[in-house]
């Protein structure tokens, strides 16, 4: 895969589906979409373990650098 979408979030439940639908309708190229959340009761975390069971290429990762996007961005990469 050589594409990684990074998605740094915080409290996106409200608009995390439409997002992930979104990208999936429009990326045309072998990917894969890394949700990067500050903490584990983000509202984002149950949402985008319900997707992991349609779209198989979504990960999550807990963000351990420090509150913040560009945290999330760094622990992305």
């Amino acid at each position: 895969m050589k594409l990684t979408i990074i998605i740094p979030v915080y409290n996106e439940a409200e608009n995390i589906t439409q997002a992930i639908k979104k990208i999936e309708a429009k990326v045309k190229y072998p990917h894969k979409i890394l949700i990067v959340y500050d903490f584990d009761e983000d509202t984002t975390v149950p949402i985008v373990k319900k997707l992991q069971k349609k779209f198989t290429n979504i990960q999550l990762l807990r963000n351990k650098l420090g509150k913040g996007v560009l945290n999330a961005i760094k622990s992305g990469f």
